[in-house]
């Protein structure tokens, strides 16, 4: 069924008609909704341009066979960690170019359990998979739904909802908004400040910051908000984040805002903009639902009516759970909220009671409902030492200072064409610096995106290595010394240190020739990140420990240990049913009912040769245990149950014969499942219950030649063992699966007496990192150096040992046609140049490509090293011409 939705009409936005399918029409009709231009009531043709909303519907049971994992293959991280079964998605939805977007729903998710994840492309290349903040809660009604995520530039999305329960999102929809760049300069307001006094708090020592007004950065006028549109007096502050890049520049920030308030007005049905004020990382701050920068308006930022009635919420524009806030958005908020405090005569600490919560007078969103917003990093900063709350406490008793010293001995070194190392002379009372490295020769006023922090050395000099620039372009540098409290100590230098680097090394450009085939030279074979498997085996020739082997490729992990058993999706059995080789000792358990039976292996006096778990019914909800003889199967004694089933091996040797889809058979040991992927669900997907010892000895000769040294399979074993422990995870039906989108386990087929031994040796060993499994990303071969990775532990380090004669993947080289890359990217026209225009920094010729032009008859595209090692059918993304 087709049916037309005319969107609600907001003033000053543009109207999007949305296709609306029903509940089980195909996910291919997710397309754009055709967008309607309106009129904005109170523009001037001067005016900021209205952000164009579209919505896109996502049927509710669009998941076929909703159980295989979607994992993006390496080297990304495989499933979100507190995932647990996809129960709606929609897949490479191309929409009209959008700058920030968002999902909604009607109903239908319990709060305790919803992970909704997205990702987008920009310019070819698809984005990590990013877990959003949900709101399921609305202040004043509306939808449930994510916080905006802004994306700058997208023309694709690809959104997951994942649930526990298996709770169905009800009316799913994906809203696009395309907001305008804006072309107005934002002015701030002017208006006087109070005077209001008490015994402890003088209004008049805390002067009102700047603040951008809503005609300034072009607001649409709000829908008639309900009454109360005032609470009784301001309690406190609610810090947000709005989640996000955090990769805006000063001039996007009234777009942002603008993108916001479509969003909450037009996918989440509220009558305005939720946060009273927003500030960005340049330190502006922008004025948020309409009503008065001075009074207690009634917003919808936390999801407690209360509370918004009688808290100011306040936003910081980005994504703050790993990267913490600017100073300049630090101070200004500081600045905001002292003000507004000393206008209500309320102290920066305490608490209060409101909305059956017991809040500080400045807490975080997620002190008020199940949420990660603002941010672990914001989060921290609120009660740090010298934090959000010391800070305002300071500004109300007027003790609020800044510093004027500046640090000396700036020195660049090691001037490459991609990079340079920085040192600076120690600053007494330093905790950490923050380091401004820019192409423009003007002073910082703030740490944004061309900013650096790194921890103070306990002695020595402090150093910097900055990578990943353009050759051939000078870059200018200042260094700032940060407290412990949190404050600069000492302010940018009045004048830069300049460094100019080197031209493009040989080999970073090559014009296509006329056999139209280019020839390159690369190292390594996969990402990179972590352990290089060659190089551990280079390093156990070299009479290496293996625990030496990985402290070096995983610096600051420990040694921990972990027993058990894992739950292993294998991917390779595409089928729904379980099939099972007949033998001696089988049982089949009910896993709801937690019954046992055993089986036989005759049946009317011939021998049973498999078992099979199938679905039945006409709607494939309940499953029966079936077997065969001669000719088709029988239904073993009627069985027939709702849920999860397994087949166990006997406990003398536990292993099972798997028949896969091809008619081949792979021995498993343990439990084989035939798993319900979600309640209700007419699919199933096999998952091999087995011990954590017995699992990595399936996986360590999938992954390493068990010919090789001792102390590089138990490297590989420990590697392996902490990256399935690390998956674990009960809210899900299976822990980790079985091929490279994860890592590749082949059962009791694969295991060896070496491999064995390695896994002996190491039993329950597994490394971690705060305490916690650490990601043990590895690969086939690093080249020489290892690249960083997503954690700290994931460093970039020098690999002396991955260069041995057996290794044929330290150096190759490799012959690329150019009708590949024409045929890859085809808006390029006819190939002329490959450019590359960024490295990492580490290595040889400066590194693992970051950065590289397509140059074409009829346009350049710019694509990552990653994306061009996919295009070229390369090794790994580090070469050369």
């Amino acid at each position: 069924m087709l049916s037309w939705r005319t969107a609600r009409r907001t003033p000053g936005f543009s109207v999007a008609v949305v296709l609306v399918l029903g509940a089980l029409m195909p996910s291919a009709a997710h397309a754009a909704g055709t967008e309607v231009t309106a009129g904005a009531p109170g523009r001037t043709a001067e005016s900021p341009k209205a952000p164009k909303v579209a919505e896109h519907k996502i049927p509710t049971r669009a998941v076929p066979k909703a159980a295989k994992p979607h994992v993006d293959p390496e080297p990304g991280e495989p499933a979100h960690p507190g995932a647990n079964h996809v129960v709606a998605d929609l897949v490479d939805t191309r929409v009209h170019p959008f700058s920030m977007f968002g999902v909604t729903w009607k109903g239908g998710l319990p709060a305790a359990d919803t992970v909704v994840e997205a990702r987008w492309r920009t310019k070819g290349a698809w984005s990590a998979w990013t877990e959003l903040d949900v709101d399921l809660a609305p202040g004043e009604g509306g939808r449930p739904g994510t916080e905006a995520q802004w994306v700058g530039s997208a023309d694709a999305a690809d959104v997951r909802v994942l649930s526990k329960s298996s709770a169905r999102p009800v009316d799913l929809s994906l809203t696009t908004i395309d907001a305008s760049t804006g072309t107005t300069d934002a002015a701030a307001s002017s208006a006087t400040t109070p005077t209001t006094t008490n015994d402890a708090i003088t209004a008049a020592t805390v002067s009102k910051p700047p603040i951008i007004l809503r005609s300034a950065w072009g607001a649409s006028p709000s829908d008639s908000c309900d009454s109360p549109r005032y609470g009784k007096t301001t309690l406190g502050a609610v810090i947000h984040h709005t989640a996000g890049s955090n990769t805006y520049t000063k001039a996007e920030s009234a777009s942002i805002v603008r993108a916001t308030q479509a969003y909450h007005m037009k996918a989440r049905d509220w009558c305005d903009i939720g946060y009273n004020f927003l500030v960005d990382k340049y330190g502006q701050i922008f004025e948020g639902r309409a009503g008065g920068i001075d009074k207690p308006v009634r917003a919808a930022h936390s999801g407690n009516d209360a509370v918004n009635q009688e808290t100011m919420g306040v936003s910081l524009m980005g994504t703050y759970s790993e990267t913490e806030p600017s100073d300049a958005m630090k101070s200004a908020v500081v600045k905001l909220v002292a003000w507004r405090f000393a206008q209500y005569k309320i102290p920066a600490k305490g608490t209060y009671s409101l909305g059956g919560k017991t809040l500080n007078r400045i807490a975080g969103h997620r002190n008020v409902v199940k949420t990660e917003c603002p941010g672990a990093k914001a989060y921290a900063w609120l009660s740090a030492s010298g934090g959000l709350r010391d800070r305002v406490a300071s500004a109300l008793a007027g003790t609020e200072s800044a510093a004027t010293a500046t640090i000396g001995g700036r020195a660049a070194t090691n001037v490459t064409s991609t990079g340079f190392d920085l040192s600076w002379t120690a600053y007494p009372g330093a905790t950490r610096y923050q380091v401004h490295v820019s192409t423009s020769s003007t002073q910082p006023t703030t740490c944004g995106t061309s900013c650096r922090t790194i921890t103070a050395p306990s002695t020595g000099t402090p150093k910097l290595a900055v990578r990943d620039l353009v050759a051939g372009k000078t870059y200018y540098a200042w260094v700032r010394a940060i407290s412990s409290a949190g404050k600069a100590i000492t302010v940018w230098q009045s004048t830069p240190k300049t460094v100019k680097l080197a031209t493009a090394a040989t080999g970073d450009t090559v014009t296509v020739p006329s056999t139209r085939k280019i020839s390159l030279t690369g190292h390594g074979y996969g990402h990179g990140i972590g352990m290089s498997q060659y190089g551990a085996e280079g390093a156990a020739r070299q009479g290496v420990a293996y625990d030496k082997i990985l402290a070096h490729y995983y610096p600051g992990t420990r040694t921990g240990s972990k027993t058990g058993n894992i739950r292993v999706l294998i991917s390779q059995d595409t089928s729904d049913s379980v099939i099972v080789v007949g033998r001696s000792g089988l049982t089949f358990r009910d896993v709801a009912a937690k019954k046992t039976l055993a089986l036989p292996t005759t049946a009317n006096g011939k021998t049973i040769t498999r078992w099979q778990i199938v679905q039945v019914g006409d709607n494939k909800t309940k499953s029966a245990l079936q077997y065969k003889t001669t000719g088709g199967y029988a239904t073993y004694r009627s069985t027939r149950w709702t849920g999860d089933g397994q087949i166990e091996g006997p406990a003398s040797s536990s292993i099972l014969s798997l028949v896969m889809p091809d008619g081949s058979t792979v021995k498993y040991r343990g439990a084989l499942r035939s798993a319900v992927p979600y309640a209700g669900s007419w699919s199933r997907n096999t998952v091999n219950l087995v011990t954590i010892e017995s699992y990595v000895k399936g996986v360590i000769a999938a992954e390493m030649p068990a010919s090789w040294h001792r102390e590089a399979l138990k490297a590989q074993a420990v590697a392996a063992r902490t990256y399935g422990v690390r998956s674990i995870l009960a809210s899900r039906y299976y822990d980790i699966c079985s091929t490279t989108s994860c890592q590749v386990y082949g059962g009791a087929s694969r295991e060896t007496t070496a491999t064995t031994a390695a896994v002996t040796a190491t039993a329950g060993k597994i490394l971690t990192y705060d305490g916690k499994p650490a990601f043990t990303q590895f690969s086939s071969s690093s080249g020489g150096y290892s690249a960083p990775g997503s954690q700290p532990y994931l460093k970039a380090v020098s690999d002396a040992w991955d260069n041995w004669s057996g290794n044929a993947n330290h150096t190759w080289t490799a012959t690329v046609e150019a009708a590949k890359i024409e045929k890859a990217y085809s808006s390029i026209g006819t190939l002329k140049q490959l450019k590359i225009t960024k490295r990492n920094g580490y290595g040889d010729w400066g590194g693992r490509v970051t950065s590289i032009d397509l140059v074409g008859s009829a346009k350049t595209v710019t694509i990552s090293g990653d994306a061009a090692r996919t295009a070229l059918g390369l090794k790994s993304s580090w070469f050369r011409f």
